[in-house]
């Protein structure tokens, strides 16, 4: 009986051992996704800079409501419409956004920026709650009364 017993212990303590772990592991890789950037994009033959998309772009960057530097591009394209803010997918940069650009109807202006922990950008993912706050903050420094998102996966 002290066996079993014995047994059933270290059955136990080994299953709990792996759920811990697991669920380490599943939250570091949300809060440090892997980076999409140049070598992403000459991995999958994609554009690597806006010059290639054939996109004359201002390269800038904002601060995000905890001060973090968030580079971005924007590009002005003459037409009238919405404000587009393209919005990269948890392990995008605004590098894998250079060949949507011009998809998604006429805009009067249409920006990328990498989300914190992503490309470019310092920090660590923090899903929803501070990259909600983040994409206000753009928002709000853009001061367009018109605007449309695009984004993709999570």
């Amino acid at each position: 009986m002290e066996i079993f017993l014995g047994l059933a212990f270290l059955v136990l303590a080994a299953i709990l051992a792996w759920v811990a772990l697991t669920l380490w592991v599943m939250i570091r890789v949300l809060r440090h996704p892997p980076r999409r950037s140049i070598s992403w994009a000459l991995m999958s033959q994609a554009s690597m800079t806006p010059d290639e998309a054939g996109l004359h772009v201002t390269e800038w960057g904002f601060r995000s409501s905890d001060g973090t530097e968030l580079p971005a591009w924007s590009a002005e394209t003459g037409d009238s419409g919405p404000l587009t803010v393209l919005l990269h997918d948890l392990s995008g940069s605004r590098i894998d956004q250079l060949d949507h650009w011009s998809e998604f109807g006429p805009s009067d202006v249409v920006i990328a920026y990498d989300r914190q922990g992503h490309g470019e950008a310092e920090g660590i993912c923090r899903l929803v709650g501070q990259e909600r706050q983040d994409l206000a903050q753009l928002l709000r420094q853009q001061g367009s009364e018109s605007i449309r998102l695009v984004g993709h996966g999570l």
